[in-house]
């Protein structure tokens, strides 16, 4: 899972003509290649996450930071919290550190509505480029046999099937509860941990190549000797140039 510099930087830039769901398949592919790379898109989006969070932990920490307006009043507040928070029991990060744990197979889900049984699998990764912009409707039909695609525009059935999607997949979504000082308006706010990773990322690589460019400005060094050094012996070669 970790990478070197010249590695994570070349991932990077790969990723960076790409749109956030190939992004996540890309930095899950680098981190623990599978002989069949589709593979990650047959996995659920907790999943997918669950690996990404990971990711984020062992490359950038595991504490985040956030500054969120209040839905309400517009207040600028400032949160902190940690990746463990996050975590449903069950899905300790911990587990990932002996490898990727992916399902050979769909997750379905199942129950009864009205009286009538229903059965459909639980949304994969692959099925979120066909659903950007479209509401969750069309994404729950994806996942529905033909025959009882209906379901998907009842909003009780969808409420029922949202619960046990996150009793299947619980990390399917990912909010943390913020609460506003000034108001006392309470609400959550959702998290989207690829984006949040990639934007870790690109703040890394940004930084990075501003090193390599005062490194190489004042030494004649060549990019892949600087990436060569590590973090500190860049940052003391820095330092003494009053960088």
């Amino acid at each position: 899972m970790q990478l070197d510099a010249h590695s994570l930087l070349q991932l990077w830039e790969d990723g960076a003509a790409l749109d956030l769901s190939m992004r996540k398949l890309l930095l899950l592919q680098s981190a623990w290649p599978l002989p069949a790379p589709l593979e990650w898109a047959r996995q659920t989006c907790g999943r997918v996450d669950w690996h990404l969070l990971y990711l984020r932990c062992q490359w950038f920490g595991a504490g985040f930071d956030a500054v969120t307006a209040c839905p309400a009043c517009e207040e600028q507040l400032e949160s902190s919290f940690s990746a463990e928070q996050i975590c449903p029991p069950g899905w300790q990060l911990a587990q990932l550190a002996q490898g990727a744990q992916v399902m050979p197979h769909d997750v379905m889900l199942q129950g009864q509505w009205q009286g009538q049984e229903w059965r459909m699998r639980a949304p994969q990764a692959a099925d979120l480029p066909a659903a950007t912009g479209l509401d969750g409707v069309a994404l729950l039909q994806a996942c529905l046999p033909p025959e009882l695609a209906h379901l998907a525009q009842q909003a009780d059935w969808r409420a029922a099937a949202q619960e046990a999607l996150l009793e299947a997949d619980p990390l399917a979504e990912i909010s943390i509860g913020l609460h506003c000082p000034a108001c006392g308006h309470a609400w959550q706010r959702e998290l989207e941990i690829g984006a949040w990773l990639w934007q870790d990322l690109t703040r890394w690589a940004h930084a990075l190549l501003q090193q390599v460019h005062q490194l190489a400005l004042a030494y004649g060094w060549s990019e892949h000797s600087i990436l060569a050094l590590s973090a500190r012996r860049r940052a003391l070669y820095l330092q003494m140039l009053g960088c």
